[in-house]
């Protein structure tokens, strides 16, 4: 989950939906360091002690240097230290995980590949390996899944041209049809930076 510029972003929504359900575990784990989420109405927005944007961005990085950086210098952060302390929390960790399985069960798996598919992600992936693989990508680049996928489809079954496009006709051959499919869209999905595929 992360923060963009302007404060937005899944962990201002996250910490906003957390904040109406723990009113008391929000305000210790967030307020109390200086964190707040407040709702425009359009969408939560995270500030510290007020700020966002470049103002915060600005104060985040005082202190961190390329110097700091390149010597693996250990340097404490006020501002970001309270929202790793919060992630360590058992409440606000069941709220992550609450978010997880939803975002898996009622938004990937009921992605489309592309059009020219029938069948959803859920319909072709039963591993958990699957799941994970394309919950992962999902997180760090949600655009991406539905055309990732696709390619990795259309390869296999040009690599394959008996097997059935319906992966409910797989049967017996689903695991092993499922796994070409993986190792070819595992390494071959868009991913964010320095995100290992």
């Amino acid at each position: 989950k992360t923060i963009n510029r302007e404060g937005k972003g899944e962990f201002s929504i996250q910490v906003w939906q957390f904040k109406q359900t723990n009113p008391h575990l929000y305000m210790e784990l967030f307020e109390k360091y200086g964190w707040t989420v407040e709702n425009d109405s359009q969408q939560p927005i995270m500030y510290f002690k007020g700020k966002t944007g470049n103002a915060l961005k600005d104060e985040i990085r005082r202190g961190f240097t390329s110097s700091t950086y390149a010597n693996k210098i250990k340097q404490n952060s006020p501002i970001l230290g309270p929202l790793v302390y919060s992630t360590k929390n058992i409440e606000f960790q069941r709220k992550q995980v609450d978010d997880f399985v939803y975002r898996l069960n009622d938004v990937v798996l009921k992605i489309k590949p592309s059009n020219e598919y029938a069948s959803t992600l859920g319909d072709y992936l039963k591993s958990t390996l699957g799941k994970a693989i394309v919950l992962d990508h999902h997180v760090n680049r949600p655009a991406y899944v539905k055309r990732d996928f696709g390619k990795a489809l259309n390869r296999f079954f040009e690599q394959n041209e008996h097997a059935s496009r319906n992966p409910y006709d797989w049967n017996d051959k689903h695991f092993e049809y499922e796994m070409k499919i993986l190792d070819d869209y595992g390494i071959n999905r868009e991913m964010s930076g320095n995100v290992a595929p």
